[in-house]
């Protein structure tokens, strides 16, 4: 008897012992391969998060996130995240026999506090109005941010912003009166001896 060893990438080794005769060829039949496989768990803290898998012989999948991939095959992919039209660059993943891969996939948001004194400004970016002070933005991608904040009368201050992956900031405008306030005011002024308004 001998023994039968078929072995291919990505793929369990066969072993067959096989009893062999001078007078008459040894059929033995189909044999199946098992193949090698691992699975993978992706999560994210965020929501709303797709994705989509490329690996070895043109292997594809999309789907959101959380998802748990059970029998794919050994080897290397990359997975690509998005969420609401923001696409990260693809990750590498390698998937190992009988293990179980895990991948947390965060989208690097910015958070920003804006506070001004006095309260109450209306923070825009361009035109869009933002909100009001003190005033707090999540979930910003990370890039240059430029900022008006007005409060009428006061003069109107301008922030420029370098939100950085992960960042989170915190500034205080402090807003100026403008030379035409107090006329602003509508008030009349009357001068008093003692040096007040």
């Amino acid at each position: 008897s001998v023994s039968v060893v078929i072995r291919a990438d990505g793929y369990e080794d066969y072993k067959q012992d096989v009893t062999v005769t001078s007078d008459q060829p040894t059929e033995l039949g189909t044999i199946e391969l098992a193949q090698k496989t691992g699975s993978l768990s992706l999560t994210s803290p965020q929501s709303e998060v797709t994705y989509k898998l490329s690996g070895p012989g043109d292997y594809t999948h999309e789907g959101q996130l959380p998802d748990k991939l059970e029998k794919l095959p050994v080897g290397d992919y990359l997975v690509t995240a998005s969420q609401q039209g923001w696409k990260l660059p693809p990750l590498p993943i390698t998937i190992h026999d009988h293990e179980n891969a895990q991948k947390e996939i965060k989208f690097p948001y910015a958070k920003v506090s804006i506070v001004s004194v006095p309260p109450g400004a209306t923070v825009r970016e361009g035109r869009t109005v933002l909100g009001q002070t003190p005033l707090s933005l999540t979930q910003l991608r990370p890039r240059d941010l430029h900022l008006s904040v007005d409060l009428p009368p006061y003069t109107l201050q301008r922030l420029d912003l370098h939100l950085a992956d992960f960042g989170n900031m915190t500034k205080q405008v402090t807003l100026p009166q403008d030379k035409d306030f107090i006329a602003a005011c509508g008030m009349p002024l009357v001068w008093v001896p003692d040096g007040a308004f």
